[in-house]
């Protein structure tokens, strides 16, 4: 009795950090797609307060972001492929990923 308790206690908490999991994902993928949107809109027409810079430099943070949330899920790394064509995330954006800016 007490063991069924516990695995129930267990399956619980497992249940609960899974949705966290999944939740962190959605929130870095949400980040992704924005901050790619903001790069094409300032290509298609360079206004605002932001440099291009500056907007590559953010879409690389959360392309690092979404890529680190997805391996720690256990869904990395085998298809990237796919994650580059379906976000349609340029070169220079995921060659600069975990690139540091000088101090």
């Amino acid at each position: 009795m007490l063991a069924l308790m516990k695995e129930k206690k267990l399956a619980a908490v497992q249940a609960e950090i899974a949705a966290e999991r999944a939740a962190a994902l959605s929130l870095s993928e949400g980040k992704l797609k924005r901050s790619l949107s903001a790069l094409k809109s300032f290509d298609a027409k360079p206004v605002g307060r932001r440099s291009r810079a500056e907007l590559v430099d953010a879409a690389a943070e959360a392309c690092l972001g979404f890529v680190v949330q997805r391996e720690s899920m256990g869904i990395g790394a085998h298809n990237m492929r796919t994650v580059l064509a379906d976000f349609d995330i340029p070169d220079e954006v995921w060659n600069r990923m975990g690139a540091t800016k000088p101090s």
